[in-house]
């Protein structure tokens, strides 16, 4: 059984903070699009790789955020959603972070099968699936 102090997602952090604190899709994309002019350290209006990697390890997370060549290639389909510099636009940006938190949020779904919750947070559960599984675009 892995640490569970240990990240299975390098951006665990991040994306447990941006889950916590949007109020619907409007909100979330405002919010991405902050985190991206934030993460933009040189301003030219797109991330790469390396920008990415030491732009997030700078956030105030604990602990930091590691974020390898590998880890650009996931969240970029392999390099799919970037542009012809192999670069993450804002619109790029917002859709990947948008999959990475629909996919942690299923994660920590399933994390409850290995738990014993209440009533109340089973039907927390089921509603946040349901919701996660009939409309993506709500992430």
């Amino acid at each position: 059984q892995p640490d569970s102090k240990i990240p299975q997602d390098p951006l665990e952090p991040l994306l447990l903070a941006l889950s916590s604190a949007y109020r619907d899709g409007e909100d979330l994309g405002k919010r991405l699009r902050e985190l991206f002019e934030v993460l933009d350290v040189d301003h030219s209006g797109t991330l790469s790789c390396d920008e990415f990697s030491v732009a997030v390890r700078k956030l105030n997370f604990t602990p930091p955020i590691y974020f390898s060549p590998s880890d650009f290639d996931e969240i970029t389909r392999e390099g799919s959603l970037c542009d012809y510099e192999g670069c993450l636009t804002p619109v790029a940006f917002e859709l990947a972070m948008r999959e990475r938190l629909h996919r942690y949020a299923l994660n920590r779904l399933a994390g409850f099968k290995n738990q014993r919750p209440d009533q109340a947070e089973m039907s927390q559960v089921f509603a946040l699936k349901a919701l996660l599984l009939c409309n993506r675009s709500v992430l």
